[in-house]
C-alpha cells in the first residue's frame, strides 16, 4: 500500500520548474488565481489553470497536507499573474499577492 503524497506545482503544471515546482498547492493558492483570472477574463474557467490549482488544493486539505485557507509561503511572496492576449496580442498583465490586489 502507497502512502498517498501531496500534490505539488509540478505534478500540476508541466512547465512549472524551479523551487515552485517541489511546492504543495495550498487553498489560498487557488484564491489568489481565481482573483486573477477574473480580473483579466471577467470570470474563472471551469476548466483554467485556477480550477487546476483547487482541485490539487482540495486534495491536499482532504489528506491534510495543507490546512484550510493555507498560501504557500512561495506563492505568498511572489504572487500569482494571468497575461491576457487578444489574437496573440498582449493586452494585460494581472496579477495578486497575499493581501494585495490590482494590475501589474
Amino acid at each position: 500500500m502507497s502512502k498517498e503524497q501531496p500534490m505539488r506545482y509540478g505534478d500540476v503544471f508541466s512547465g512549472v520548474q524551479g523551487n515552485l515546482a517541489k511546492e504543495t498547492v495550498a487553498p489560498g493558492d487557488a484564491a489568489l488565481m481565481q482573483k486573477a483570472e477574473a480580473k483579466a477574463m471577467g470570470q474563472t474557467p471551469k476548466a483554467g489553470v485556477a480550477a487546476a490549482m483547487q482541485s490539487a488544493a482540495d486534495f491536499n486539505e482532504r489528506h491534510g497536507f495543507v490546512k484550510h485557507g493555507q498560501v504557500n509561503p512561495e506563492v505568498s511572496k511572489q504572487g500569482v499573474g494571468v497575461k491576457a492576449t487578444i489574437g496573440g496580442q498582449h493586452v494585460g498583465s494581472y496579477g495578486t499577492k497575499s493581501g494585495s490586489h490590482g494590475k501589474k
